[in-house]
């Protein structure tokens, strides 16, 4: 299957050459690596400064998509790493980049808070996964609001199908009030994990589960 690469002209870079390319297309399918707020040259730019940060990466993932002749409607599932010392409000956090994204269903969404990025004064990188017709035409998408699941940080998604692709968001093992389930227990946590997952499966076979539009 034929792949296009995107690396924009003027878009930014790394402090050390690289052969991976910010963007690839096959298909349906499009990849955009994690976009971070850097210059061409791969300084960091609006340090410690998540809001100015979160709206930068945006748009690069923008940019990105744009040259793959795709769109931020089309973002099916998003990867957010972001750094915090558990001072970061992460529901404000995430309904700010709720809100810079298209107007299509909310995608899937996983955070990985962690203490830091690559670079001093980096707080945020996304992973992004898009979908379109390879006849350009946009994909109907179901998203999935089990009832009685774990709410999830943010106006994001718990599940979205796009076509015969199901993405889910992160999941963890949590009540329906946010309590954590079996402290200090993995196994038992792993199971409440895949349980939710299943819930989310948007019409996988043997599995259960059920849709909102």
């Amino acid at each position: 299957m034929k792949r296009t690469y995107s690396w924009p002209e003027g878009h930014w870079g790394w402090l050390i050459p690289v052969s991976h390319k910010h963007g690839i297309r096959s298909g349906r399918m499009v990849y955009v690596g994690g976009q971070v707020d850097k210059d061409i040259r791969g300084f960091v730019l609006h340090h410690y400064d998540l809001k100015t940060q979160t709206r930068v990466v945006v748009n690069h993932i923008r940019t990105v998509l744009r040259d793959l002749d795709i769109a931020l409607d089309d973002v099916v599932k998003l990867v957010a790493f972001y750094v915090t010392d558990g001072s970061v409000d992460e529901d404000a956090f995430l309904a700010d980049l709720r809100s810079q994204l298209g107007a299509g269903p909310a995608p899937a969404l996983t955070t990985v808070p962690i203490p830091y990025l690559a670079y001093p004064g980096m707080l945020l990188e996304i992973d992004t996964i898009a979908m379109r017709g390879e006849d350009q035409t946009a994909l109907p998408r179901r998203v999935s609001a089990p009832s009685g699941h774990w709410k999830l940080a943010g106006p994001f998604s718990q599940g979205v199908r796009c076509g015969d692709v199901i993405f889910v968001s992160g999941q963890v093992a949590r009540s329906p009030l946010g309590e954590v389930r079996h402290p200090g227990d993995l196994a038992r946590q792993a199971t409440d994990v895949m349980e939710n997952v299943c819930e989310n499966n948007l019409d996988v076979p043997h599995l259960g589960g059920k849709l909102s539009r």
